[in-house]
């Protein structure tokens, strides 16, 4: 827990990232594995869904080359799962985000560069998703990635009566929201 004595040190003993594993990267696999989430489905009904990729290097390492004919070799395999499979949209209530080395960007530490990866967040979006994995700081684009998702989440719900006027009352986490803060449009 973060607060918890040493809790740096703690984390750094809790996480062991080996290097004898496959170098073979599969993240867009492996984001849908964890939507999946076969033992305990986790992924609400019409909730909105956001998926962050942080990498140094590709899907499948060079391009998709690395996983020769499965189906997620491609980013196509995270889209047409996060759209078709779980009905969201991406732009609408679902989005993707990245922390990789973008194609053509100065990244000396970068095991390939993410043409996958860029493809993938530059789906449907609007603005820049993603930042480049050896820049020094990430607080901006994180910064961006948040607001990007506010901007997704349901924020109208339906109630099942007209209010009578001046009787509702909203919170959140327990706290009063100030009625200047919403509206009411019938339901």
């Amino acid at each position: 827990k973060s607060d918890d004595a040493n809790a740096s040190a703690k984390f750094a003993n809790a996480v062991n990232a080996g290097i004898t594993g496959s170098g073979n990267e599969e993240g867009i696999r492996q984001a849908v594995n964890g939507l999946k989430c076969t033992g305990n489905p986790w992924v609400r009904q019409d909730s909105t869904v956001a998926v962050l990729i942080v990498s140094d290097e590709d899907n499948c390492s060079l391009d998709g080359a690395d996983c020769k004919n499965q189906p997620s070799a491609s980013e196509t395999f995270l889209e047409n799962y996060v759209e078709q499979t779980l009905g969201r949209e991406v732009g609408k209530n679902a989005g993707f985000y990245g922390i990789f080395a973008p194609p053509g960007e100065v990244c000396a530490t970068r095991g390939n560069f993410a043409p996958q990866y860029k493809r993938l967040v530059d789906y449907k979006a609007t603005s820049k998703h993603y930042a480049n994995i050896c820049d020094l700081d990430y607080s901006t684009t994180l910064n961006a990635i948040s607001n990007d998702i506010a901007l997704l989440l349901k924020n109208q719900f339906e109630l099942g009566q007209v209010p009578d006027a001046g009787s509702l009352k909203l919170t959140v986490d327990n706290v009063e929201v100030p009625a200047s803060s919403y509206s009411i449009a019938g339901k």
